[in-house]
């Protein structure tokens, strides 16, 4: 697993982009939001210390179904589907 530092207010990733990787929180608070209208979203879910997300976009590599954007300055650890695969593969 890769560390992956953010800070209060930068986005992780946007709603729709494809995804290859799946977060666990180590530290900090992030929330997770949807697009309801074209100006509006809904904040979903806070994510903390130990809450992980992205597991589909890890496995199945489909587009992001939400945002997440750091609501404190946060450290999580991030598995990409590449290094995923390569644990499964090995005998």
């Amino acid at each position: 697993m890769n560390e992956h530092r953010i800070f209060k207010g930068e986005t992780l990733f946007n709603e729709g982009e494809s995804g290859k990787s799946m977060y666990i929180v180590r530290e900090g608070a992030l929330i997770v939001r949807r697009h309801c209208t074209k100006t509006h979203e809904a904040r979903l879910q806070m994510m903390r210390p130990g809450d992980f997300f992205g597991v589909t976009a890890l496995i199945e590599m489909e587009p992001r179904p939400f945002s997440c954007v750091a609501e404190q300055d946060s450290l999580l650890y991030e598995l990409t589907n590449t290094d995923y695969m390569r644990s499964t593969n090995r005998t």
